[in-house]
């Protein structure tokens, strides 16, 4: 497992996913830094989350999308 996987998904995104977003419905977005996207982080992520929108599935500029990344 990456720093990444083991840092932010395992500790915070799961506890997230476990405690706050628990009762409701939420998709699980990224951007496209690289780690994001491995193989590994991919699995990770639909193993471990109801919803998340994979990788190959990002588009690739859509401003109502990424609302923070300016």
């Amino acid at each position: 497992m990456t720093l990444y996987q083991t840092d932010i998904l395992e500790t915070e995104v799961k506890s997230l996913s476990n405690t706050l977003f628990a009762e409701r419905h939420s998709i699980f977005q990224q951007d496209s830094v690289p780690a994001y996207k491995a193989k590994t982080s991919q699995w990770w992520l639909e193993t471990n989350l109801p919803e998340f929108i994979a990788a190959e599935d990002q588009p690739s500029y859509r401003p109502d999308l990424n609302l923070l990344d300016f």
